[in-house]
C-alpha cells in the first residue's frame, strides 16, 4: 500500500475545490479526435544510452554486458543486485576487466534535509559495500542534473569510504540525511558535467578490474 502523506490538503483552497468537487476535466485518451493529425517520433531512448555506455567500455577493453534485471527499482535493491551480476560476471571472466550497465530510474525516499538525488544515493550505498574491492561505480542522471543538486552524480572505488572516514565523515549519517551530494562533493567525486538540453534517464556502471 502507497503512503498516504494526505497532499490534497496542502493545496490552496481554489485547487483544492476542484477535486472535492470534481470539476478538473479529464485528460484525453488514445483515440480521441484531439490526437487525430498527432504523430510521434522517439528520437532517442534510455536503451540508447545503456547501449552507447556498453559500446564505450567495450572499445577501452572491458567485458561489457546490459544488467537484465528490472531497474526501475529501490535503489538498494538495484545495488544489491548488481553487485551479484557483477561478481557472477568477473569469475566467468576471470583475470579480465569486466562492466555491467544498467540504465532506469531508481527509486530512493527522501529521509533528510540534505541535498543530493538518487544517483548520487544510489552510488554512497554501493561504495559501502565495495570497500577495499577492485571496483568502482558510477552513477548519474543524462540531463546533468541529480536530484536538489546542482551535480548529475557521483563515482566510488573501493577506497571511498576509507577517505571519507579519514575525514571524519560518516557514510551512514550521509545516506539517512539524504546529503550524499556534500559527501562526494567533500571527496571531489560528484560528475559535473552540466545542463545536457536533453534526459533518457539515468546510466549505472560497474567495473570490476578482476585480478591476475
Amino acid at each position: 500500500m502507497l503512503p498516504n502523506h494526505l497532499l490534497a490538503r496542502k493545496f490552496p483552497a481554489t485547487i483544492l475545490r476542484h477535486f472535492d468537487e470534481r470539476t478538473l476535466e479529464e485528460t484525453p485518451k488514445v483515440g480521441e479526435p484531439c490526437f487525430a493529425n498527432s504523430h510521434y517520433v522517439c528520437l532517442l531512448s534510455n536503451n540508447d544510452a545503456v547501449d552507447a555506455a556498453k559500446k564505450a567500455a567495450e572499445e577501452r577493453g572491458f567485458v561489457a554486458t546490459i544488467d537484465g534485471s528490472e531497474w526501475d527499482v529501490d535503489y538498494r535493491e538495484l545495488a544489491d543486485r548488481n553487485l551479484v551480476s557483477v561478481a557472477m560476471l568477473a569469475e566467468e571472466h576471470h583475470g579480465r576487466p569486466v562492466a555491467l550497465i544498467a540504465g532506469g530510474e531508481v527509486t530512493c525516499p527522501v529521509t533528510g534535509s540534505g541535498m543530493g538525488g538518487r544517483n548520487q544515493a544510489f552510488v554512497l550505498y554501493a561504495a559501502g559495500r565495495i570497500g577495499r574491492q577492485n571496483r568502482i561505480v558510477l552513477s548519474a542522471g543524462t540531463d546533468g542534473r541529480d536530484g536538489n543538486s546542482p551535480s548529475d552524480g557521483a563515482v566510488a572505488d573501493g577506497q571511498t569510504i576509507s577517505r571519507a572516514q579519514a575525514l571524519g565523515l560518516d557514510p551512514a549519517r550521509y545516506l539517512a540525511e539524504s546529503d550524499s551530494y556534500y559527501f562526494f562533493r567533500t571527496l571531489g567525486d560528484t560528475l559535473d558535467i552540466g545542463f545536457t538540453e536533453n534526459n533518457v534517464r539515468d546510466i549505472r556502471l560497474w567495473l570490476d578490474f578482476g585480478s591476475k
